[in-house]
């Protein structure tokens, strides 16, 4: 019997929240795939859903002092079936990052009881370690639930990994799919041969630091991205150099793509200094490049991207 994904980790609730809102994302660009043994798993595609600039609804406001007492009041709530006290806990900064509402979470887990009587059974918190350059904590929890599956019960044990925010009056929150952070860069759209990219959101989880950028072909012609599987992308921090090593991204005539991305499989550390995309060209009406050279966009980023995170909700 296939088990089935924890409901309590919030990066398991994010695709389920897609689903109930009708299923997969719409207008979904080429995926890159990584070569087996690669240090990152790289993601190219379209982003829906997230509005980085529109607030929750006012949530319940929750005043634990530890990692530890949000931790218990989650896990303790959505054990009791609390679900609104449960989500009062996640931060307004990760839900927008996240694009979703505390009504989605809620509808998600409801329809989780009523259709397979979910249950979380049992839980504990295995380690939590802080970081105060951050402002946050990293939790290790484990849990044991259950669920019905052709009438027949079943139980699941799982590993997690939180993160929890710690805000300016010292209260600890959740962040909802293990946001860490993002930066809003405020650069100048680069522009060649009517192909022009702006990117303006770089978000940071535990494990994946997702650039956001906008595209828009104003050309007769397809662009594509990544046609040599070298270094089509260099992201350059205040710690070092990160390199995607494999991307595949179409741009078709006339159109914008205003939230399209790409994603490092690791975490990024350091603030952004500069970013490249190269290994652009143009595709022939064979699906092949022309005869017309390469291309890149470098940007500089240093000191113009702001940092935003859940010590900054009020």
């Amino acid at each position: 019997m296939k088990k089935l994904p924890s409901l309590v980790a919030g990066a398991v609730l994010a695709l389920a929240v897609l689903a109930c809102r009708g299923g997969a994302p719409a207008d979904r660009m080429e995926a890159a795939q990584q070569p087996p043994g690669s240090e990152e798993t790289p993601v190219v595609q379209v982003q829906t859903g997230a509005d980085l600039s529109v607030g929750d609804a006012e949530a319940p406001v929750a005043s634990p002092n530890t990692p530890e007492e949000v931790l218990s009041a989650y896990h303790n709530a959505l054990k009791d079936g609390k679900f609104e006290e449960a989500v009062s806990l996640f931060s307004d900064f990760s839900l927008n990052a996240a694009g979703v509402s505390r009504d989605d979470i809620v509808l998600v887990l409801e329809k989780a009881v009523f259709e397979r009587d979910w249950r979380l059974k049992e839980y504990r918190i295995v380690d939590v370690n802080e970081r105060a350059d951050l402002g946050i904590a990293v939790a290790r929890i484990w849990t044991r639930e259950s669920w019905k599956e052709n009438g027949q019960l079943q139980e699941g044990t799982y590993d997690l990994q939180w993160v929890l925010a710690h805000l300016d009056d010292d209260r600890w929150v959740i962040n909802y799919s293990n946001f860490v952070d993002i930066y809003e860069c405020d650069i100048p759209t680069q522009e060649h041969e009517g192909l022009a990219i702006r990117p303006w959101i770089i978000t940071r989880t535990l494990d994946r630091t997702r650039v956001v950028f906008e595209a828009t072909n104003l050309s007769q012609r397809i662009a594509r991205w990544g046609w040599v599987p070298t270094e089509p992308a260099r992201l350059t921090t205040s710690a070092g150099i990160y390199s995607l090593h494999n991307a595949g991204l179409k741009i078709l005539p006339g159109r914008t793509y205003p939230d399209a991305y790409f994603e490092f499989g690791q975490w990024v550390e350091g603030e952004p200094l500069a970013l490249m995309m190269g290994e652009w060209v143009w595709l022939n009406d064979n699906g092949l490049p022309d005869n017309d050279p390469s291309w890149s966009y470098e940007f500089e980023l240093e000191g113009k991207c702001t940092r935003r995170s859940a010590a900054d909700d009020r």
